[in-house]
């Protein structure tokens, strides 16, 4: 009888604390690591806030396809036919308007919903980039064509 109880007490497993080896051990990091994730993650959504208005030019003409971006990340739209966007941004970011043949303007949200801006037309373009030609940069000597 000695030698049976001695078989049944070394085939229970003692519980093993702070292994990782512990399947449990797995289970509650792999969750407590998760919740921390999602506050994480949802904690930068609660930041947001949709900002919503219209792009009109100097003379009260709705402005369609002005590029509306937050300062500092990727989040851009476009105005749509009558230049109204709506956009995700936080309550202190700052909104950059840009068109071709328009000044560029930024209004700063602070917390507002609704942003309007006016953009005023450039007189003249500050810089012109023109597209290689095909035989740019090829010197050749004089009477002869270049290849």
């Amino acid at each position: 009888m000695h030698v049976r109880n001695w078989r049944i007490a070394m085939e229970k497993k003692q519980p093993v604390r702070h292994s990782f080896r512990n399947p449990r051990f797995h289970r509650w990091t792999a969750m407590t690591l998760g919740l921390l994730l999602s506050l994480v993650v949802s904690g930068t959504a609660w930041a947001q806030q949709t900002v919503a208005g219209s792009v009109t030019s100097t003379a009260g003409a709705p402005l369609r396809g002005v590029t509306v971006r937050v300062q500092g990340t990727q989040t851009r739209t476009l105005t749509d036919n009558n230049g109204r966007y709506s956009i995700s941004a936080a309550p202190d970011a700052t909104l950059i308007f840009s068109l071709l043949g328009q000044r560029q303007v930024q209004a700063a949200v602070q917390s507002r919903n609704a942003v309007d801006v006016t953009m005023e037309p450039v007189t003249f373009l500050e810089e012109v980039v023109s597209p290689p030609t095909r035989n740019s940069g090829v010197r050749t000597s004089p009477g002869r064509s270049p290849p």
